[in-house]
């Protein structure tokens, strides 16, 4: 049986065991869409994945913030925003804080 190789993008760090699990390389890139009540603008950017960590860039609400996010199998969080993908085309983007939530579908 032949392994194939996997394609993870430049500076991140998946585990082959990991990426045929949860297909984590599909999160990583610019995903960009509205929200679902106001359709305002809203934009969730993963730089990269490095083991149970991830750089990323969020954008709403015309400022963004950069920071550090954590991985849990196929999402990714980020202070109040989660955000996660099957496909690596269609993203589901929520936004919780308390009572309030916010949903959005991204595309990359």
């Amino acid at each position: 049986m032949a392994v194939s190789a996997i394609n993870i993008p430049k500076g991140s760090q998946i585990s082959p065991a990991t990426e045929r699990v949860y297909h984590q390389t599909n999160l990583i890139g610019d995903w960009k869409g509205t929200w679902k009540n106001s359709s305002s603008p809203v934009e969730f950017k993963v730089v990269n994945i490095r083991g149970s960590q991830a750089t990323v860039e969020y954008t709403h609400d015309g400022h963004t913030e950069r920071g550090i996010g954590s991985v849990d199998g196929a999402t990714v969080s980020f202070g109040n925003v989660t955000i996660g993908t099957k496909n690596g085309s269609v993203a589901a983007l929520e936004f919780s804080s308390g009572t309030a939530t916010k949903q959005a579908v991204l595309n990359k």
